[in-house]
């Protein structure tokens, strides 16, 4: 009781003066005699209520128990410093680095404090310091991680690496390798021919570490399949495995690493085929096309591991690899749970048929959710039948139980998937109503797309009418869509009724509510203008459907007087309000807006370009200023923005 005394003190004082110190630094002492009690309750203490200004005193006195106390009591000190350290508090490094070296135990924990600080040179020196009279590999990979963390936000990190590069231990010179690998180096700086100086001297035990770093510091792929193809001549397999890294890494870009990597594919030689897949999944490797069909044919043939790697590689290639959906569906079913990830993803990412269907189906029955490698594997599943979208609505009765589930993960994946299928989905809007007014506000929001999405769909199929709209990509225009019952009604409102009542429920709490709200008036066209200055607020809407149908209605009902708020809404948020507002203005037709509407043409977004062009076109005349500006973007334009561009300057030169 005394200790909890002790901490609420602290945490209902101004911990930026020093009148509790004492007692404080009294109370986390105790942490050093291994008093579990006390580490428990000074643990929830700094979770559950981390100050909002930093115990200089609290934060010293943690260091220094972490620095000098192995075990538990320096493990919990180390937790409780991450829920105070700001990357200036450098002067906590050396207890850490302490910390790491005396307790192996707690050298993670310590490294994921040293990864937030703002590191200076003199830190790294003594990183390498401690590496370099380190007998323990492990710790030396744990200090390596250090480093690796601050490689892309200091120099000095990375200057760090290059000089394990030339040491003589080839521990010491692989921890360098690896910090550099899980980087991106743009500027090579002489690291390619550090790399190979280090390869000579330490060959196989290095082999690995020298591929992947070799990719990852911009080196020519010339430079690097010369490389390559030295190291496979070598008779030690480390050397030939490193070597068939490589070249599933450069496959993308050098022709010759390319025919290695179908030889390899095609040699029934597991290790190395492993340590292509390694390669060919790199985050720098570009997929081919060419490799889709013999990286599919040796599914089901070396084991679970290799076909998850084969699973991740053809994922990389999207649609792309459809082909492979049926031999990815089989494999799946004779992987364990820790593999079935891996396929679900892959099916997900390359959008999966009705052929998946049962396949997906066995995997979620199959998997209760007992652990977290099941859940994750259920999340996944989920996902899945979501990017088939109505395809997938037979799997209705499926979806629904995981909307129960207490993994918050997968519960979100069931509204996702429920919202994907759309229309076959309508039965289940109350029962999702429901849940939006229960839940916190992160799921709120995926419950909001989700009925948002099954109306859209359920608008669609039951609706009289809809045209093309430029608003959003694929969807209708919401002034042409005729419901058969009003959605408004059951909020207590109707989209006939007075403006002003329409206007005042702006505010409503429910996102889907204002939406409809804004259609509503939207339709009414010009006659509701006098709403445009209370439809301005909605663009900053917190919720990006609000702000996309904000714009919407504005250009609908002609608000001239929106154009000011309109030009802001085009230069920054979400892209859908972007490109509404773009639409909207191209609706109103003020010449004010060709400047805005033309600098959005240098956008890298097709969505946005295309809705710019539009919208030039649709001024009319008043856009002539635009026509160099638009045939410069349609230099470079796909066949879509092309036409679009075309015919807007049609457009805007007819009279």
């Amino acid at each position: 009781m005394k200790q909890l005394v002790f901490l609420a003190l602290f945490f209902s004082a101004d911990v930026s003066g020093e009148a509790l110190a004492p007692e404080v630094v009294k109370l986390l002492k105790k942490l050093r005699h291994g008093n579990k009690e006390a580490q428990a309750e000074v643990y929830k203490a700094f979770r559950n209520r981390i100050p909002t200004a930093t115990s200089r005193t609290a934060l010293s006195e943690l260091a220094s128990i972490a620095g000098t106390s192995g075990g538990s009591s320096g493990r919990t000190a180390i937790l409780c410093i991450q829920f105070l350290v700001t990357p200036e508090d450098v002067s906590i490094a050396e207890p850490m680095i302490e910390a790491a070296r005396s307790a192996p135990e707690n050298a993670k924990y310590a490294a994921d404090v040293l990864s937030k600080l703002e590191l200076q040179k003199e830190h790294f020196e003594l990183l390498i310091r401690e590496m370099k009279r380190e007998q323990r590999d492990k710790l030396v990979f744990v200090y390596a991680s250090i480093i690796e963390r601050r490689i892309p936000h200091a120099d000095d990190a990375l200057d760090a690496a290059v000089q394990l590069l030339s040491h003589k231990n080839p521990t010491l010179a692989s921890a360098g390798m690896r910090a550099i690998a899980r980087n991106t180096i743009k500027d090579t700086q002489g690291i390619d021919k550090l790399l190979v100086s280090a390869l000579n001297r330490h060959q196989a035990f290095v082999a690995r570490d020298v591929a992947a770093a070799l990719v990852s510091v911009n080196t020519s792929p010339a430079t690097a399949v010369s490389i390559f193809a030295k190291m496979q001549k070598k008779l030690q397999k480390d050397m030939q495995q490193a070597a068939a890294y490589g070249f599933g890494a450069f496959s993308g870009e050098s022709p010759a690493a390319l025919r290695e990597t179908k030889r390899i594919l095609a040699s029934e030689n597991p290790m190395q085929i492993t340590s292509l897949l390694d390669g060919l999944n790199h985050r720098n490797a570009k997929p081919m096309a060419d490799l889709i069909s013999p990286v599919t044919e040796i599914l089901q043939s070396y084991g679970a591991h290799v076909d998850s790697l084969s699973a991740r590689y053809l994922s990389r290639h999207g649609i792309e690899a459809k082909a492979a959906l049926p031999r990815l569906s089989q494999t799946m079913l004779n992987v364990g749970v820790r593999y079935q990830d891996d396929f679900l993803v892959a099916l997900a990412k390359i959008q999966p048929t009705k052929e998946c269907l049962p396949a997906i189906k066995e995997v979620l029955e199959a998997n209760a959710g007992k652990s977290i490698a099941e859940l994750e594997v259920q999340r996944t599943a989920l996902n899945a039948l979501a990017a088939m979208g109505p395809a997938a609505a037979q799997m209705l009765p499926g979806i629904r139980p995981y909307l129960q589930s207490r993994y918050q993960a997968v519960f979100l994946a069931a509204v996702r998937a429920m919202g994907s299928i759309g229309d076959a989905a309508q039965e289940d809007l109350p029962m999702l109503i429901r849940m939006e007014e229960e839940e916190s506000k992160s799921d709120r929001v995926a419950i909001q797309n989700a009925i948002a999405a099954i109306r859209k769909a359920a608008s669609q199929s039951t609706g009289i009418t809809k045209t093309p709209n430029p608003v959003a990509e694929g969807e209708g225009n919401p002034g042409e869509i005729r419901l058969e019952q009003d959605p408004l009604n059951e909020f207590g409102l109707s989209s006939d009724g007075p403006l002003n009542d329409l206007v005042e429920n702006f505010g409503h709490k429910n996102a889907v509510t204002r939406r409809q709200i804004l259609m509503a008036i939207g339709r009414r066209g010009e006659r509701a203008a006098s709403a445009g200055t209370s439809i301005e607020a909605l663009l900053k809407d917190k919720d990006i459907g609000v702000q996309k149908t904000a714009a919407w209605a504005l250009g609908s009902i002609r608000s001239a007087g929106s154009v000011s708020a309109l030009k802001e809404a085009l230069t920054e948020g979400a892209i859908e309000t972007r490109a509404a507002a773009a639409w909207a203005l191209g609706s109103i037709g003020d010449p004010a807006s060709v400047e805005s509407l033309t600098k959005s043409l240098g956008s890298d977004i097709p969505r946005l370009q295309w809705m710019a062009a539009w919208a030039l076109g649709a001024i009319g005349p008043g856009a002539k200023s635009s026509v160099a500006a638009l045939t410069d973007a349609q230099a470079g334009a796909d066949d879509v923005l092309s036409t679009a561009i075309s015919e807007a300057i049609e457009r805007i030169r007819s009279e």
